[in-house]
């Protein structure tokens, strides 16, 4: 585990946040499985090439892109004047991404998301 940072946070009762994270293709590594769909273009149990991924919902200029993620809390966090709060925000950066293939309708090529 890692703590990422301290920050501010006004007084008031937090039911959830935002996580900001890097959103460039080349900060997320994707690993083709090792027996991907057919038409996947891909080598199987490779890395993909970060040039060739898009992160949906990425905001930005390139190089500098990020994705907001919500997050909502178990419980609601209540800052005072009285007293440090601490949030111990736990996640899995590593968990399996799921890539789909579809064919938009007049698409001449099949995009996987």
């Amino acid at each position: 585990m890692k703590i990422l940072g301290n920050v501010s946070v006004p007084v008031g009762t937090y039911t959830g946040g935002k996580l900001t994270i890097a959103g460039n293709p080349g900060d997320v590594l994707l690993t083709v499985a090792a027996d991907p769909e057919p038409g996947f273009a891909g080598t199987p149990a490779r890395p993909f090439p970060p040039i060739r991924s898009q992160i949906q919902g990425a905001r930005g200029t390139a190089g500098n892109k990020t994705v907001s993620v919500g997050v909502t809390f178990d419980s609601p966090l209540t800052v005072t004047t009285s007293q440090n709060n601490a949030l111990d925000l736990e996640f899995e950066p590593r968990p399996p991404a799921f890539i789909v293939g579809h064919v938009p309708p007049g698409a001449g090529m099949t995009p996987w998301r």
